[in-house]
């Protein structure tokens, strides 16, 4: 598992490089979020077609937190219901 600050989207080649080498990456996007929302959301953009593309997964763990995984690995993320339960 891979932590990666994201400050701008010219790190984008690197962290195709790290999921493709099977590691899971966590990107933390809150620097960006308050520094370049229009450069995030492009960023944002290319990943999520990108992961179409290679059979990624891509997932928001919080606001701030995404994750990137390989092919082979798999997260869900259940929702709580109307009550709080899980």
């Amino acid at each position: 598992v891979k932590f990666h600050k994201l400050k701008s989207d010219m790190e984008y080649q690197t962290i195709l490089d790290s999921v493709r080498n099977n590691s899971i990456v966590i990107l933390d996007i809150s620097h960006m979020k308050n520094s370049d929302f229009t450069g995030l959301k492009l960023f944002s953009g290319k990943l999520k077609l990108k992961c179409n593309e290679m059979g990624w997964g891509l997932g928001a763990l919080s606001n701030e937190l995404l994750m990137v995984t390989p092919s082979h690995i798999k997260f869900e993320k259940k929702k709580e219901d109307a009550e709080g339960n899980k």
